[in-house]
């Protein structure tokens, strides 16, 4: 269950919680650093928070913090992980969700969990899974 506090902010783009100076749109492996807000919720339990709002095999729309929405059947559920980039020598934390299309073979597409600003479910497999 995601507590009162973490569903506000589930509501707005990750990004709305950093620091301009973290957000680099040619760069996905280290968007995201640790960071807390004034309540002291890390990016971190904000990405836990929308990965339990991704069950395995669950039908979502998802809507992207760049206006563009996508709809598939979630793979498996994502993790979040630290993530480092050897060009620079930066970490942070992020995470992928593979959704595909079963009517469609061939099709399949990874999405950045911070580049989700909203989950719609499309079916019940949010009661499915423990």
């Amino acid at each position: 269950m995601v507590s009162a506090h973490l569903q506000t902010f589930l509501n707005k783009p990750v990004q709305d919680f950093l620091p301009p100076t973290v957000i680099d749109p040619e760069k996905y492996v280290y968007r995201l650093a640790v960071h807390y807000d004034d309540e002291g919720v890390t990016i971190s339990d904000l990405l836990e928070a929308l990965v339990r709002e991704l069950p395995t095999n669950g039908h979502v729309r998802l809507e992207l913090t760049s206006g563009d929405s996508c709809e598939g059947v979630i793979v498996e559920r994502p993790n979040v992980q630290l993530y480092f980039d050897p060009s620079d020598r930066r970490e942070g934390i992020n995470g992928e969700v593979c959704l595909e299309r079963p009517e469609v073979p061939d099709w399949h597409r990874w999405i950045w969990l911070d580049e989700i600003a909203r989950v719609e479910h499309l079916d019940s497999t949010m009661g499915s899974e423990c």
